[in-house]
C-alpha cells in the first residue's frame, strides 16, 4: 500500500493527515508525488496504526 492510498484510506485531507500522525506536511506531499520514497519503516508502521488500530473495521 502506498502513503497516499493509506491517506485515503483515512479520508483525511493532508493536512489533517500528517498533523494526525506528526508528519512533515512537506514530507508526505513529496512521498505522494514520489518525488522522495517513504522509507519502508515508516510505511509499515502507518498502515499497521490505521488498519489495526485507528480505523479498525
Amino acid at each position: 500500500m502506498t502513503i497516499k492510498e493509506l491517506r485515503q484510506l483515512t479520508g483525511l485531507s493532508q493536512t489533517k493527515f500528517a498533523e494526525k500522525y506528526h508528519i512533515n506536511k512537506y514530507s508526505l506531499q513529496r512521498w505522494e508525488q514520489n518525488r522522495h520514497e517513504v522509507s519502508e519503516t515508516i510505511l509499515y508502521l502507518l498502515e499497521r496504526i490505521i488498519t489495526e488500530v485507528d480505523y479498525k473495521e
